[in-house]
């Protein structure tokens, strides 16, 4: 995510046939999928009969602050449940529920998420966009989307920096 310089999205940069420009950003979203294919500075997703299984490089601080809080969603798994939890399990859960359960759109607390974005000078049509859509693409992930994933988001980031 980016900071409100945000750079022009590459829907700007392509001119001409709208097909053409759609065929740009497909092959420049597979160009950038396959640079970033097992490298490590990079999150990196394999999907399972079950989701996602999300791996990357613990080293950086990115990736020590990643693996505390997955440390931490564990252990209030642990507390909530009584079990480890499956890899069906949710990640984010609704800590009420008798059994686990993911937390839906409305447990958001999306009145904190726009104070941090706030409070870091991000732009908040970043926020606005992941409550449209649901999820939150940033340079270091983008990679994991596929090219219509990421071209909705930029369009809703757009949209509502127009706002």
């Amino acid at each position: 995510m980016a900071k409100n310089k945000r750079k022009k999205s590459t829907r700007h940069r392509m001119s001409g046939d709208p097909r053409r420009a759609a065929e740009q950003r497909r092959e420049e979203h597979a160009r950038l999928v396959r640079e970033r294919d097992g490298n490590m500075r990079f999150v990196q997703t394999a999907r399972t009969p079950t989701g996602r299984q999300y791996s990357w490089d613990a080293e950086p601080e990115t990736g020590v602050q990643m693996a505390d809080v997955l440390r931490r969603r564990r252990a209030l798994f642990v507390e909530t449940f009584g079990r480890e939890p499956a890899p069906e399990d949710p990640l984010f859960f609704d800590a009420d529920a008798r059994e686990p359960r993911p937390l839906e759109e409305l447990d958001f607390d999306w009145d904190m998420i726009f104070e941090a974005f706030d409070a870091t000078g991000i732009d908040p049509a970043y926020a606005e966009a992941w409550r449209e859509l649901g999820y939150l693409v940033t340079e270091m992930n983008r990679h994991t989307f596929t090219a219509h994933e990421v071209e909705a988001w930029d369009e809703a980031v757009e949209r509502h920096m127009e706002e």
